[in-house]
């Protein structure tokens, strides 16, 4: 066997890294809520159907089309269930240390998604544009004394854009836009760390609570163009770019008698980009058919690098903890994805407008990848939703979504420094969103 306090080197590190690397690569984080339109047909006329001011998000070419100053305001509140229910067992590859853990725990719950977008027409061939959003976000929460809790506990990531754009009107069929993206990414990544502290006469193990904040600031871009075939018929293409940040925060790992901390952690990850295709089509006063097609290029993560993290070397013969920092670099290996989404409009008279729409959107994640932190599948998407006009300058907006997430079977080892971590078992996943927005068209 090799020497304790070497083949032990920094266990409690490699523990809050294979958390936090899950956490910041996790499949099925990207948010498509930046407005209550979207709840209520999965987002199927995204590029082309340039309704409202939010158009300056989901292609600021549709911007062209707003007449009069708008602002739009929505917030969606999803309520996600990630139930898992296995084992988990920690241990040392070569030596007796082990520790496994069985039952179930629930890593889901609610989470609210703001977005406001604003509409400024310059004249018949110009119009500004500003977009609030929340494009990527994840939250998951397994308690403390979870199951699972030796790979993830709380785990929160939030990006929000600020977004000015424009759209012009290049001809009566042809408009072209672009918005520039000053994204902020925060990251709150814990876990409970299970470190040696003697191996005679038997093991004993102390718990240590690994939290970990970084956030940061980068610029991205957007860009796209609509086309106006006929009096009902347009068709939208959209590209956001990948944005690539580089976080700095805070490291702490505490347990009873000892605090480890440091305040230069930092971590590399590339957001992806995404290229969207929207048709919209008038079958008749009545009737309107959207579909669209997105392609997200989740290929860019291929693994992240996590330096300066608070941790502690086990010195076993001796009985103690040494406070350290080191870095990690872990494989992650996500493919590009695609989501689908058809629907339909039904406008009963001026005032009432009713949506549906149905979709699918596929996981990055393949199957050995998975882990317990957003156990991720694809996913089958079912919306309604409804318009109102009360007044010519207000519009309110109700969406409902329903996914159906396939179950994720879980066979998953995580290195953690010179220990690991498998975990084996099955999580049940759901989600209902539901949106509300305001509409308000200044005359």
């Amino acid at each position: 066997m090799k020497k304790p306090a070497t083949s032990l080197k920094l266990v409690a590190l490699g523990m809050m890294l294979a958390g936090f690397t899950n956490q910041a690569a996790a499949s099925g984080f990207q948010l498509f809520e930046g407005n209550a339109v979207n709840m209520g047909d999965f987002g199927a006329g995204g590029a082309a159907i340039a309704e409202d001011a939010s158009t300056a998000y989901y292609n600021p070419a549709g911007l062209v089309r707003l007449t009069t100053p708008q602002i739009v305001v929505s917030a969606t509140g999803i309520r996600s269930k990630a139930n898992f229910s296995g084992k988990s067992t920690w241990s040392v590859p070569g030596t007796s240390l082990s520790s496994t853990l069985e039952g179930s725990a629930d890593g889901g719950g609610p989470a609210l998604i703001p977005a406001f977008h604003l509409a400024a027409p310059i004249n018949d061939r110009i119009v500004l544009g500003f977009s609030l959003t929340a494009p990527f976000g994840l939250a998951t929460d397994y308690s403390n004394d979870s199951v699972v809790r030796r790979e993830a506990t709380e785990s929160s990531v939030k990006a929000m854009d600020l977004s000015p754009s424009i759209g012009i009107k290049v001809t009566d069929q042809l408009s072209i836009g672009l918005g520039i993206d000053y994204q902020n990414l925060d990251a709150t990544l814990n876990s409970v760390a299970l470190i040696p502290v003697s191996v005679s006469p038997a093991p004993t193990y102390v718990e240590a609570n690994s939290q970990n904040q970084a956030s940061d600031w980068a610029f991205g871009w957007r860009a796209g163009a609509l086309y106006q075939f006929t009096s009902g018929t347009r068709v939208g293409l959209n590209y956001v770019s990948k944005v690539k940040h580089h976080l700095t925060g805070n490291s702490t790992l505490a347990m009873p008698g000892l605090t480890v901390g440091s305040d230069n952690a930092t971590a590399d990850i590339t957001l992806p980009a995404t290229t969207s295709l929207s048709i919209v089509h008038d079958l008749n006063p009545c009737w309107t058919l959207l579909g669209n097609v997105s392609y997200t290029q989740w290929s860019v993560i291929k693994d992240i690098t996590l330096n300066n993290i608070a941790s502690v070397m086990p010195d076993l013969i001796n009985k103690k903890l040494i406070p350290t920092k080191g870095s990690v670099t872990l494989p992650e290996n996500f493919r590009d994805t695609w989501r689908v989404a058809i629907g339909t409009n039904y406008k009963l008279n001026d005032q009432w407008l009713f949506r549906a729409g149905l979709g699918y959107d596929q996981t990055p994640v393949a199957n050995e990848d998975r882990g317990v932190r957003l156990p991720d599948g694809d996913r089958i998407a079912v919306s309604l939703g409804t318009h109102y006009q009360p007044t010519k300058a207000i519009g309110l907006d109700v969406g409902y979504t329903h996914l159906f997430i396939k179950d994720g079977d879980i066979d998953h080892t995580v290195p953690i420094g010179s220990s690991q971590v498998h975990t084996v078992g099955t999580s049940k996943n759901a989600a209902d969103l539901l949106g509300l927005q305001l509409t308000w068209s200044i005359a």
